[in-house]
This record gives structure tokens, sequence and C-alpha cells, in this order.
């Protein structure tokens, strides 16, 4: 094996051949340092594993992530390829170590070129967990005809006396005869001149919305468009998260279980860990978690591969 500086090279073996490991050209097979490091640790080939390792580090960056990475993927059965920061096959897999952040609209990005992209974790005991990355198709079920009412604003909730609101089309909450709206919800039927509230203007009620919900232009800017989607929106707080989604409610008294639940992060750093519990906790309660950015949202999945 003759090691140059981002590749290792071998004479033609039809024993690495078959593995589909590195690229033949004409006598030479060439490797990447991470297929040069596997065939030398599964001893398909002798050489001096300290020096080589030494070479590999050099090589790569995050070596020990990406080895952990192929030698399981491999290890399993899948004929895979280092591409870039990509291990490439039938699907692609993006490793990454626990303790990077990432950007969520560059992971959407990446996974726009694939059929079937993954997030491969690699934790500090070299555990990985996978996680299946794509961009739903959102689109609901709810259709909503609407009386014109009138509420009363008081505090930071508006008080409607027209309980079918909340019984029918599951926005607010009931009490003691009314249906008790958010700010977020009343702003909503308001600028759909559903909602006439009697002792404040839509300007009034933006303006204290904004006093009291924080982030609330993109919080309202992401309720308004999942509404517009088709979808029954409701606080996701209990959960953790900015919103629980339904794609249809007929009945409070039959309410079928929310499909997802929305966190909005946009293009801030997200570190692995919020997105490993943000999914944990959205399929321990038979949902899906959805991390929304500008009018788009990214669906992360833990999957067994």
């Amino acid at each position: 094996m003759i090691l140059k500086n981002n590749y290792a090279v071998i004479k033609v073996s039809k024993k690495i051949e078959r593995l589909e490991i590195g690229r033949k050209m004409g006598n030479f097979i060439y490797l990447h340092p991470i297929e040069a490091v596997y065939l030398v640790t599964k001893n398909y080939i002798k050489f001096d594993l300290k020096k080589l390792l030494k070479w590999a580090e050099h090589a790569v960056k995050d070596f020990q992530v990406y080895y952990v990475v192929y030698e399981d993927l491999r290890n399993k059965g899948y004929k895979i390829k280092p591409k870039g920061q990509l291990l490439i096959g039938k699907k692609a897999f993006l490793p990454i170590s626990e303790n990077k952040t990432v950007k969520i609209p560059e992971i959407a990005e990446k996974s726009k070129e694939f059929l079937d992209f993954i997030l491969a974790v690699v934790d500090d005991e070299s555990e990985i967990t996978y996680y299946k990355v794509y961009i739903p198709e959102l689109k609901g079920e709810q259709y909503e005809d609407l009386n014109k009412i009138k509420g009363l604003l008081i505090g930071d909730r508006i008080f409607v006396k027209d309980t079918n609101l909340f019984k029918k089309f599951f926005y607010g909450n009931e009490l003691n005869g009314f249906t008790v709206l958010s700010l977020i919800e009343g702003i909503y039927l308001a600028e759909k001149e559903i909602l006439e509230v009697c002792n404040a203007k839509l300007e009034e009620l933006i303006e204290r919305a904004k006093k009291s919900i924080k982030d609330f232009d993109r919080k309202y800017e992401v309720y308004k468009d999942l509404k517009e989607r088709g979808f029954v929106v409701k606080t996701g707080f209990k959960f953790g998260s900015d919103f629980r989604v339904y794609s249809k409610v007929v009945d409070v008294e039959d309410l079928p279980h929310s499909e997802y639940l929305v966190s909005i992060v946009d293009d801030r750093d997200v570190s692995l860990s919020e997105i490993a519990r943000a999914v944990r906790l959205a399929q321990n309660v038979r949902k899906k978690i959805l991390f929304a950015y500008k009018n788009s949202y990214l669906c992360i999945e833990r999957i067994r591969v």
C-alpha cells in the first residue's frame, strides 16, 4: 500500500473488487483513507495500522466519527463509499458527532438531493443513532365554515360566547360557557374578519401580543402558514414545542391524536442533543417533529438501519 495525500493505492485484487471498495484505475485500486483503514482492520490487506491511522486522522476531518459509521454500515451489509461529507450507497448518510451543532436549512438542502437522507449521530461512547431526514408534504384536511362572532379582550385572552368554536373547530378552550381564545388565535380570526373584538382593534391585539409573546411575529407567521395549509393548530407547550398540529378535527369529544409537533428553529445553530430530545419526545407520544424554517419544514425521525 502506498499512502498519498488523500488516498491510498493498492494493486488490483479480486477480493477487494468484490467488496466494492475503492476506485479501480488500470492495475490499481485507489482507496479513501476510511476504506484503507477498514481493509486493514478487517485483515483484507496487511499494513502498519498505527502508521495508517496517523495518516488517516490527518487526511480526514473527524475521522473517528466517519470511520465508526462506515464500519457499522459495512457490517450491516451496506455497500457505501465516502464522498465529501457523506457516505453514499442506496442511501446517503451524514456522520456527525453528538457534540456538533447544525443549521436546519442546510440539512434540508442536503436532504433534497437524495431519496433517503440519514443523519448518523455518533455519541461520546461511539454508539450511533440514525435519523431519517426529509421535507414532508404538509396538507391538512380541516374545513372551517365559521360564522361571524364577537368577543371581549380580557388580559391576554379573548372571550367569545360561542362554544361551537371550541367544540367543533377546536379553537381555544371552553370555560363557563365561553370559548377562550389565545391572542394568536384571536388575531388570526380577526384578520379573517370572522372575529370582532368589541373593546380592541386588530392593531391593539397585535401590540399586546408582541408584548406578551416572545418572538410573536415569527410565531404567528408559522401559525398562519399551518392554518392556511389546512391544519388545526394548538399550543405545543406541554410537549416542549411551539405548536402541535392536527390534520382534521370534527368534534373535540372524539379528538384524534395530533400528527406533528412543530419547533421553530429558522437558521440558528441547533445542537444534536436538542434534536435527539425533540425526536424522542415526539415519537414517545406517537407524533413526528417538524423543525420550521422560513416557510418550510423539516421532519426528522429516529430509525433503524
